[in-house]
């Protein structure tokens, strides 16, 4: 019997292992993918950035003033949140911002942001969207989306944002939660 349950945790421990190479895998070829859209002239008509930091949301602004999307979507504001906010971006016209970008208020976690997102984006008719969040967070955001949205080509645009040890961690808890189409823990994003 005790031989069995060794088994039983050793294929445990090596199905966790196989999750996380799998998971900074994805990282790794999101950050890839990024690199390669932001330095091409890859555009789409749509994107969306999930908050939680003004990097994510400044990099979305510049693309729209560049011409690189036509539409600036920003999932799970605060209901304080207004345009009036926004970062400053040179060359962003006032009018840009009011008629080329829309807030979403009702998303509290990334499960939600999939799918206020994929709500918009069937809104709009999107065929294929640039998606904007951390590095660290875009393996769990592009699940979420793709289960939303399942007939959109997303492509991802990572914004660097350092983690600690203990926080990476918890993301990869919450990825390996959502694969399983287990609810992901809920303590921040």
């Amino acid at each position: 019997m005790r031989r069995l349950v060794s088994i039983g945790l050793a294929i445990c421990a090596l199905g966790v292992l196989g999750n996380y190479v799998v998971f900074r895998a994805r990282q790794h070829t999101y950050a890839d993918a990024s690199r390669l859209m932001l330095t091409s002239d890859v555009s789409t008509p749509e994107t969306v950035v999930l908050t939680g930091g003004s990097k994510r949301i400044k990099l979305a602004l510049e693309l729209l003033r560049d011409g690189r999307t036509d539409h600036v979507f920003i999932s799970g504001v605060g209901q304080k949140y207004s345009k009036a906010k926004l970062p400053a971006v040179p060359g962003l016209t006032e009018e840009m911002r009011a008629c080329c970008i829309s807030l979403g208020f009702s998303a509290r976690n990334t499960t939600e942001n999939g799918a206020e997102s994929a709500a918009w984006l069937k809104q709009r008719g999107a065929r294929r969207v640039f998606l904007i969040t951390a590095d660290f967070h875009m393996p769990r955001a592009m699940l979420e989306l793709q289960r939303a949205a399942p007939n959109i080509t997303i492509m991802p645009i990572t914004v660097r944002q350092p983690r600690k040890a203990l926080q990476h961690a918890a993301e990869f808890v919450k990825y390996s939660a959502r694969m399983l189409h287990l609810p992901a823990p809920q303590r921040g994003a």
